[in-house]
C-alpha cells in the first residue's frame, strides 16, 4: 500500500499533470544578474500554503542555516512573489485557496530554483521534488520528511558551495 502511494507522488505524474493542466501561467522575469545568495549572503527561499504553520519545522530548519524565508499565502501573492524576486528553494502545498499550484513547475523550469510540493499522507507529509535548480526531476521518489530534511540541508549546502565559486 505504501509503495502504491510513493508510485502516486512521484514527480513524473505531478508533472505530466501540471503540463496537462489549462492554467499554466507565463514564464515569471528573471534578471540574469539577480544573485540573491550574493546581495545577501543566504539563500531566498519561497514557503507556499494557506498557513505558515505546515513549515514551521522546515522554516526554523532553514533559517537555522542562514536562508532567508518568505512566505505566500494567496494565489496572487504566489504569482506576485514569482514575478518579481527569484528563489533558490520553493516548497509548496499542492492547493492553495482551493486552487492547485501546479504552474509553479512550468514558470521556474529552467531557472536556478529548486521546487519541491508537500502532499499529507496518513501521519506527516510526502515531499515530491518537482526541479532541482531548474531541471525537471522526472521519476524521483517522493521524500518521507527524514529524507526531505537531510536533502534540504545538501541542497543548501550545493547553493552556498555554488555561490562562493561563482565571482562577484
Amino acid at each position: 500500500m505504501r509503495s502504491a502511494q510513493v508510485q502516486t507522488l512521484s514527480s513524473r505524474h505531478l508533472f505530466r499533470e501540471m503540463t496537462d493542466s489549462n492554467q499554466l501561467s507565463p514564464v515569471p522575469h528573471f534578471s540574469r544578474t539577480h544573485d540573491s545568495l550574493h546581495e545577501k549572503g543566504s539563500a531566498e527561499v519561497l514557503l507556499v500554503g494557506d498557513g505558515l504553520q505546515v513549515f514551521y519545522l522546515t522554516q526554523r530548519q532553514l533559517e537555522g542555516k542562514g536562508c532567508r524565508c518568505h512566505f505566500a499565502n494567496s494565489q496572487r501573492g504566489l504569482r506576485e512573489l514569482v514575478n518579481h524576486k527569484q528563489f533558490d528553494i520553493v516548497l509548496t502545498v499542492h492547493r492553495v485557496e482551493g486552487r492547485s499550484t501546479d504552474w509553479l513547475g512550468a514558470a521556474l523550469s529552467g531557472s536556478r530554483t529548486t521546487l519541491f510540493y508537500m502532499f499529507p499522507v496518513e501521519v506527516g507529509c510526502w515531499w515530491v521534488p518537482v526541479l532541482r535548480i531548474g531541471a525537471e526531476c522526472f521519476g524521483c521518489p517522493a521524500l518521507r520528511p527524514r529524507e526531505f530534511s537531510d536533502d534540504l540541508d545538501r541542497i543548501v549546502h550545493e547553493i552556498r558551495a555554488t555561490a562562493g565559486k561563482t565571482p562577484a
